[in-house]
Order: C-alpha cells, then structure tokens, then sequence
C-alpha cells in the first residue's frame, strides 16, 4: 500500500457536510463525534451495525449499515481510512462527482488547526502514552481536546473537545499519515522496523519519524533514551535545531527512572529531572508502563505550570474494552511558552493546590509527587 501523501488543510468549517465511510472503526469514530461536536454535518456508513454505531447515532449522526452511494447525501467531503479501496461504491461516486476526499488523517489534522498539537507515535505503546497524556493535562484543569485509539476509563470516550489549547492524538505511523499532524509537541516512544509494506526498508521508516520530528512547526520532541532507534533518532533532531527532552533510565536521559520496582499488578520508579526528585507509583505493571508515564510527564513539563505539576496525584486505570492508561505528574518548565494564550496555564494554576492534577479520577491507581532533591 502507498504511503499517505500530506494535503492542505482548511478548518473543519470550510468542509461543508462531512461523511466517513467506515465511520464506526476505532480510528473514524472518535474523528467524526469531534466534528459533530463543533456543529459540523455528519454522516456515515459501515459494513455492520455495532455499537459504536448506535452511540453515534445517539450523538445526532446519520449513520447507515452498507455502503451505498446514495448515503453520500448532500456531502462535500468524504473521510476515509487506509483500509478503503477505490473499489467501495461510496468512494467511486465521491470521485465521480469531484468531491474533496480525505484520509482520516487530514479530518483529524483539520480539528487541530489553532491548538497546540500533541502528536504521540511510535512503534509501541502509543496509545497507551497519548491517553496517559490526555487524562494527565485534563487532570491538571488544562481541558485539553484529544483523539486515542481507544477509549479513556475516566470518559468511556475515545475523543474530547476541550476548551483548552492542548489537542492531543495518537499518531499512526503504519502508512506514513502522521505526517499530517500539526503538531508543535511530537512524543515519539520507540522505533523498530515495522510496516515494511509501506515503507519498504527499516531506513526509511526511521525517515518517517525524522520528518515528523523535524517538520516546521515542531518545538519540542520528546523521546526515549533508551531504544536505539530513539537515541539515533535524537542525535538528527539536535542537528535539525529543535529541543529534545528524554526519558527512560539511562543516566543520560532528562527525565530519569531508577530504582524501578515491581509487585503484582503495581509499578514503582524514583523519578529525576534536573534537581527535582520523587516517587512514581503505578497500578499497572510493567517497564513499559513506568516509560510510557515519564513521557506523559515530558509533555506535562512543556503545558502544565510547575507548581500544579508539583501539586499532581492523578489516575490512570484499565477501561473495559482499552488497553491500560497509567502514570503521573511533577515539575514544569520554561516550554510553558508553548501554550497559544499567556493565561492558559494561569486558570489552571490559580484553581488551588492540585485543583485539577489533584483531583482522582475514580479512585487514585497511580501517582507520583516530586519535590526539591535534598
């Protein structure tokens, strides 16, 4: 399969009404209720009623079970995924009749024009990292809008609409579309050979993570210190001018794991950045699991002011049908400048001690609380 090619974006606004074929897969449906959500007309099809179908049609959308190009209505941009063929007869009839036809990735590049974009990838772990991330920032009152594979345990929701500047996204690397993204803030977590289908070779994979790290409106990257795809990846992205923070347990990394350990179904880590220490504390097991957090926490440095980082105690726990979500909060930094409006991080500062980082999201399963080394 071809990789993804990049086009321009317009604001969800411009598109007219909007209709996803495939609308109830777990990359389209969280995209589509985002739209809905901004008063965006939407529609949609599917092979096979599900669920998700019906929550969406609870949400207002007109969703149709089959696909027929009659379902098209009056649309002016069809959203489609990797997985749809020139053969489907809705897509024929878009083409037929010039519509604009968009990869999943554009409709969700599209919803993050104007934020201060979080793109999470990776070989492993993404969406895991990005939910982590999303209820971190929502949890220090920072209402950030988000987009995950699958569902957060705190929502049951697999996208939010926040009103904070913050756009947080699972960013798919398979077919090259995370090169879509807007994004300012790029986490990216390991990198091995993958998807050689699309890319060909294991060099130009790696390519791919480069020419996301690297893209224009990229501030900040952060990544592990410990996969060597990563740590290659690091040594290109200085070259390129752009600010790498990283993680994991070598000494060299910024945001530094040591004393790992592990008991039963808990993770434990002393957490070190700079002259800050503390205990990071998970409900999860897992390496990985202590990994993925830090790197939700380098993103919390970037957004979240200091004092309310500092304040943290947050959860992360296992929703039904989602892969584990985890970890938690510390000290921020000067990348607070990142944040599109001066007074973002003030309303969340100003809510108290740990007004939101301290709040627990149905039960503390995880927290971490950092304070001055001695």
């Amino acid at each position: 399969m071809p990789l993804i090619e990049p086009v321009e974006l317009v604001s969800p606004d411009e598109l007219g009404a909007v209709h996803f074929i495939a609308i109830g897969g777990a990359g389209m449906s969280g995209i589509a209720a985002a739209f809905a959500e901004l008063g965006v007309q939407v529609s949609g099809s599917d092979q096979s009623d599900s669920e998700t179908l019906r929550g969406l049609g609870r949400r207002g959308i007109v969703t149709t079970v089959g696909h027929d190009p009659a379902n098209l209505g009056a649309a002016s941009t069809v959203v489609v995924s990797s997985a749809i063929r020139e053969t489907n007869p809705e897509l024929a009839e878009a083409r037929r009749r010039g519509l604009r036809v968009w990869h999943r990735s554009a409709a969700l590049g599209s919803l993050m024009l104007g934020r201060v974009g979080v793109a999470i990838t990776g070989t492993h772990g993404k969406t895991t990292t990005t939910g982590m991330t999303a209820e971190l920032l929502t949890t220090c009152g920072l209402d950030p809008s988000y987009v995950i594979g699958s569902p957060l345990a705190s929502s049951g929701l697999s996208f939010r609409v926040g009103s904070g500047e913050a756009f947080v996204i699972e960013a798919d690397e398979s077919d090259g579309s995370f090169l879509q993204y807007p994004a300012r803030i790029v986490v990216v977590t390991n990198i091995e050979a993958d998807h050689l289908d699309n890319w060909g070779t294991a060099e130009h994979y790696a390519e791919g993570f480069l020419a996301l790290a690297t893209a224009p409106a990229v501030e900040v990257v952060v990544l592990s210190a410990d996969d060597p795809g990563t740590r290659a990846l690091a040594e290109r992205v200085r070259a390129a001018g752009k600010r790498v923070v990283t993680f994991g347990e070598s000494d060299q990394a910024d945001l530094r794991l040591s004393h790992l350990a592990f008991e039963g179904a808990t993770a434990s880590a002393v957490l070190t950045s700079g002259d800050q220490t503390g205990l990071l504390a998970l409900k999860v097991p897992g390496r990985y699991n202590l990994h993925n957090a830090v790197a939700a926490q380098a993103v919390g440095q970037a957004l979240v002011p200091a004092a309310t980082l500092r304040a943290a105690a947050g959860t992360f726990r296992r929703h039904p049908s989602a892969v584990p979500v985890r970890g938690r909060g510390r000290r921020g930094s000067n990348l607070r400048r990142l944040r599109a409006s001066p007074d973002r991080g003030d309303s969340a500062a100003h809510r108290g001690p740990a007004a939101g980082c301290g709040r627990a999201l149905g039960g503390v399963l995880s927290t971490a609380s950092v304070q001055p080394h001695p």
